[in-house]
């Protein structure tokens, strides 16, 4: 799994283990904190890292106002301010130029510290999620893309109802294809040789099969984290070719047999 990645910008050690443990403990685990001590330093591990949240001490930089605007740029990602008692118009300053929240370091309680976590995994997911649809959308294009000859008789327009019924079939088919993988489960054998025969009488090509497999992956990748959904991809992968083997073998059989009786 993903773990969520917050960098804090803090000068003093023990401050910083404090903050550290508390989000580390109100995530349950899921974050992780990176630390540098001033708002330059943070600019240069933002050149080479992610981060899903910046935790910003007014303590460590007193210029925060002019160096948080550079911040959000090259992060993409919320800033949220970590003040003392009589530093309110510096924090204030830091929400005008884009900082999205702050809390006390002072009264840093559990329900501040889930708030700065909620910041960061939200942020996470919606990377995820931007990730997962852009891989979608990628293999949309190959499925529909790769393959198709100009003027192809695909399945889906030639007989809308059977590609349908094949589009249903398949999706439970991948299912139960990767609860294979992932269990004890047992091998969807049997719903492979009915759905290759479906498709053999319908005449449909390997592009059908492309298309078929994308929608069916597409519809059960919606379901799941998106971590998890990365791996599906990769994992089904298998089942595809093993679908554009079968079908090859199903039509070569059909071919002999014709073959032999016009022999």
């Amino acid at each position: 799994m993903r773990k969520t990645q917050v960098l804090l910008v803090e000068r003093d050690d023990l401050c910083a283990k404090r903050i550290e443990s508390a989000l580390v403990e109100a995530s349950g685990g899921v974050i992780n904190v990176a630390r540098v001590f001033q708002a330059n330093e943070a600019l240069v591990w933002l050149d080479w890292n992610a981060a899903d949240a910046i935790v910003a001490s007014i303590d460590a930089e007193r210029a925060w106002p002019d160096s948080i605007p550079s911040l959000i740029e090259l992060a993409q990602a919320p800033v949220l301010m970590l003040w003392r008692a009589g530093q309110w118009d510096l924090v204030r300053s830091c929400l005008d130029v884009g900082a999205s929240d702050h809390v006390t370091i002072d009264d840093l309680t559990p329900t501040a510290a889930h708030r700065i976590a909620a910041h960061a995994n939200a942020h996470a997911q919606r990377a995820q999620l931007t990730e997962l649809d852009t891989t979608i959308e990628r293999q949309r294009q190959l499925s529909h893309g790769i393959g198709v000859p100009p003027g192809a008789d695909l399945l889906r327009e030639r007989d809308a109802a059977t590609f349908a019924t094949c589009d249903r079939e398949y999706t439970e088919l991948l299912r139960g294809y990767l609860d294979f993988l992932c269990t004890a489960a047992r091998k969807p054998r049997r719903e492979v040789v009915v759905l290759i025969e479906q498709l053999a009488n319908a005449w449909a090509g390997p592009w059908d099969l492309a298309e078929l497999h994308h929608r069916a992956l597409e519809a059960i990748a919606r379901r799941v984290p998106p971590e998890r959904a990365h791996a599906l991809m990769m994992e089904s992968r298998i089942l595809a070719l093993e679908m554009v083997g079968e079908l090859a073998t199903r039509y070569r059989e059909r071919a002999r047999g014709a073959d032999a009786l016009s022999g």
